[in-house]
């Protein structure tokens, strides 16, 4: 079983090491930091690899009146339940790609044999037997009966 990690061991994005740099701006511009400590900070700020190392830099400092940051791990989507797969599953995308395929081959077929009947009917010939159909048909009926039978997702009541 995975353990939780812990909030201050959550890895950091360049979008947070940006917002503690513009957080240590604003307090080297209000005084609370000499130009010497602020540019160990945002150095530190730069190397930073946790949600721990960044609020470690700004912890001594005061909170400007603007919106404070927060490095509170971010809600994340609840697991699936056992024996249910959620739509983005694999299974899923896998289904999506098939179908992707399916029809671009069907629309490939029906443009060439459009192409054929349409010579033909210049020539004075009537309409060919429509062959594309043997292709596009049943692989289309396996493809729905696949998506029909997919696993659902569990809707939870609450």
């Amino acid at each position: 079983m995975i353990e939780p990690v812990k909030p201050e061991d959550i890895r950091v994005s360049d979008k947070d090491r940006e917002q503690v740099q513009d957080f240590l701006r604003r307090a080297h511009v209000e005084g609370s930091l000499d130009v010497t400590e602020f540019d160990e900070r945002v150095v530190e700020a730069l190397r930073a690899r946790t949600r721990g190392d960044l609020a470690r830099l700004i912890a001594d400092l005061p909170v400007p009146d603007t919106e404070p940051l927060d490095f509170r791990p971010r809600p994340q989507a609840p697991a699936p339940t056992a024996g249910y797969s959620r739509p983005d599953s694999k299974y899923h995308r896998v289904l999506r790609v098939l179908t992707q395929v399916w029809l671009a081959v069907s629309a490939l077929n029906f443009v060439v044999w459009l192409l054929v009947n349409v010579s033909d009917f210049i020539d004075g010939h009537g309409l060919d037997y429509p062959w594309f159909l043997w292709f596009t048909a049943p692989l289309g009926a396996a493809l729905g009966a696949l998506w029909w039978l997919a696993p659902r997702e569990q809707r939870v009541r609450g």
